[in-house]
Parts: structure tokens; C-alpha cells; sequence
């Protein structure tokens, strides 16, 4: 699974790795007991317990622990917005789902590990010895599934086991995700409820129930971007009333002056906004006016805008023309040398799988959707 819920990761879940009942060296190195019950609502066991680096040692992360005791070990974090859930970013890459005020999702990162040793980059053959076996193994991803409360903790391996404990609450998994070279690209280990409201609010979100079956008229005001505040970015914007309106960012030049602010990077040709990308990571959830986000399903996106110009697989890319009375879709993308062109276009990548959803979005003129193909 991708590094980034990752965020697809954080998508359904930035799903990724850790650790069985099967090594013990890892666990007592750290002087854990495997059984050692829960307290104050911490999930207090070894095989589900995130080691982070701090100060020239290593920090425990655990399920159950509260958002106030994340925030003193780990700093104040970037929210992040996304149809299933907020999430929040702390440093790089460390990210944590919280139920309520507890952790019930936590992606140690990079840099984080699994039992003290296990970590992205390294053999699965080499974690594998440290893990034991899986309960579930789904495409790339090696996923443990436990039982635990105050006086039980236990592995589920067989079928029936894991089918008795769908509904159940004390279920935790650990997600061990690997790349081509069999070697660990990420890894996560969440609350199982957690999962399902997750996965819940999603199909919420994604519903095409009371979506009309044909797309309504496009207007001009479909090139915008707007948030959960009611903050509006569209193209054509000026700079200043951007930077006004979305705050702080970070500039850099590549052909176009970029402002990459907290949500979305916005392409400048002068001082007029020709270009708007949305983040992967954002803090605050911008929609199209036709509620589009990443994380939005190609079935929505297909029920709301119609068929696509142009496809290219994954690449799905909307070009519009403007008219007299708002914006035309395109049916196809006219030859060079066709007099009737496009004015603007919307595009997204769309990810792999039975039930693909949005991954990336960007809006922009015609000359900087050019410059950027």
C-alpha cells in the first residue's frame, strides 16, 4: 500500500505494519510483558505498541493513549481533513486517528517501529521472524489480527476465529504493508471499530442515493474550490485575495509561481490564479461546487460530471468551453487544428482497484493544463 491514508493512507486507512505473538526477544529487550492488562484505556501489549525515537531512545505509542498525551510526546500536530476521518500529522510523517480523545489509529511513520526492530525497508523475511505469522494475508499486505482487553490477549488465526470477532469490540489489527522487493513500505495498527466507522463514513460520502442521473448545466462558478469554513478559491482569483483568504504558504517558482498553502497549491500567471491543485494531506476539506474531493469515488465523480473527455487509465480529465451561458462539457478533445477548442479543464487520478476513488484534482486554464501534460 502507498505511503501516502497512506491517507489514503489515510484512505481507508494508511494501512502498513506490526507485530504477532511471535518473537519474544523484541518485547522483553523493552521490558514489556506480553500480557500485561490495560489501564486507563491504553491498550497496554507489546505486539501492539509503536516505538518512536526521541531524545536518543525510544517513545512507546499505544492505542488508547489520549490526544493530550500525544501532543506532549510528540508536539502539536497538522490536522488533516478527509472524507473517513480527521487525522494529525505529527513531524514528517506520524500519524494518528483518534476515536473520542484516544488513539485508535496510529502509523508510526518512516521512522517509527514495530517491537523496537521492525521497520519500513526492511526483508519481510527478516520481520517475518520477529512477527510470526499472520492471521490474513491480502495482496501485499501481511495483517494481524488480536483480542485484547484487562485479562486477554490472543492472536486470531483461523477463519471462524476471525469471523466471530467481526463485531466484536477489544479487536485491534496490524497492517504490515510490502513493496515489489518483498521489503516493508509501511505500517499501521488500529482499533478494528475504528476501521468500520472509517469505511462507514466513506460510503456515506460516496453514496450516489438522491444524485441526479444526469449531470446539471456547468456554469463559470464550477472552477472553484470550496471548504468546510466557506472559504472559496477559483480561478482567476487575485494573489493578494488568495493569500488573504488561505493564510501562510511556501513559494517557489517552476515556470509558474506556486503558493503551496495548507490545503492546496495555486498556480499564478502574474498575479491571476490559473492553476489550483488540491493537497493529499489538507487541513481543511475543499469540494468543487458539485462536492468533489479526493476521496470521492469514480462513481459520484461520474454521476456528477458525466462521462470524461479524456482518458488515460487512471487519468480522467474534464475540458470545458465557454459559451454564453456558462461552461460546455466536451465530449471529445478537438483536433489542433479544430477551430472550437477548450477554456478550462478539471482532472484527477483515480486510484487502482473494484472501487477507485480520487487521488489527485486540479483545475486550471487551458494554457497551464497544457503546460502541465
Amino acid at each position: 500500500m502507498n505511503k501516502n491514508l497512506r491517507l489514503t493512507a489515510i484512505y481507508l486507512l494508511a494501512l502498513t505494519l506490526i507485530g504477532t505473538i511471535g518473537g519474544s526477544a523484541a518485547h522483553e529487550a523493552y521490558g514489556a510483558s506480553l500480557f500485561k492488562p490495560a489501564q486507563d484505556g491504553i491498550i497496554n501489549y507489546s505486539p501492539l505498541t509503536a516505538y518512536i525515537p526521541r531524545n536518543g531512545g525510544d517513545s512507546a505509542l499505544q492505542l488508547g493513549m489520549t490526544k493530550r498525551e500525544v501532543d506532549l510526546l510528540l508536539g502539536k500536530p497538522q490536522v488533516i481533513k478527509t472524507l473517513s476521518s480527521d487525522y494529525y500529522r505529527y513531524g514528517d510523517d506520524i500519524t494518528i486517528g483518534y476515536a473520542g480523545e484516544r488513539a485508535a489509529m496510529i502509523d508510526p511513520g518512516m521512522e517509527g517501529s514495530l517491537r523496537g526492530k521492525v521497520k519500513p525497508g526492511q526483508s519481510w523475511e527478516e520481520a517475518a521472524m520477529l512477527l510470526g505469522e499472520p492471521s490474513l494475508v491480502d495482496g501485499s499486505d501481511r495483517i494481524y489480527i488480536y483480542q485484547a482487553n484487562s485479562y486477554r490477549f490472543k492472536q486470531l488465526r483461523t477463519a471462524e476465529e476471525i469471523a466471530g470477532a467481526t463485531r466484536r469490540s477489544g479487536v485491534y489489527e496490524v497492517i504490515v504493508s510490502l513493496n515489489a522487493f518483498d521489503e516493508i513500505s509501511s505500517t499501521v495498527l488500529f482499533k478494528a471499530s475504528y476501521k468500520r466507522d472509517a469505511a462507514r463514513k466513506m460510503q456515506l460520502a460516496n453514496s450516489t442515493d438522491g444524485l441526479p442521473l444526469t449531470p446539471k448545466p456547468f456554469v463559470t462558478d464550477e472552477l472553484a474550490l470550496t471548504d468546510e469554513l466557506g472559504r472559496t478559491v477559483r480561478l482567476g482569483m487575485e494573489m493578494k485575495d488568495v493569500d488573504k483568504l488561505l493564510g501562510s504558504y511556501e513559494s517557489y517558482t517552476m515556470s509558474l509561481l506556486i503558493h503551496e498553502y495548507d490545503s492546496m497549491s495555486v498556480y499564478y500567471r502574474g498575479t491571476k490564479a490559473v492553476g489550483i491543485k488540491l493537497r493529499e494531506d489538507p487541513a481543511h476539506l475543499f469540494r468543487t461546487p458539485r462536492g468533489i474531493t479526493i476521496q470521492s469515488s469514480a462513481k459520484v465523480l461520474e454521476r456528477l460530471y458525466g462521462k470524461p473527455t479524456a482518458v488515460d487509465q487512471s487519468f480522467w480529465t474534464y475540458y470545458f468551453a465557454e459559451n454564453t451561458s456558462g461552461l460546455a462539457l466536451l465530449k471529445e478533445l478537438p483536433a489542433r487544428s479544430a477551430n472550437v477548442s477548450y477554456d478550462y479543464g478539471i482532472s484527477v487520478i483515480l486510484s487502482d482497484g473494484p472501487s477507485p476513488i480520487v487521488t489527485y484534482l486540479l483545475i486550471g486554464d487551458a494554457l497551464f493544463l497544457s503546460q502541465m501534460s
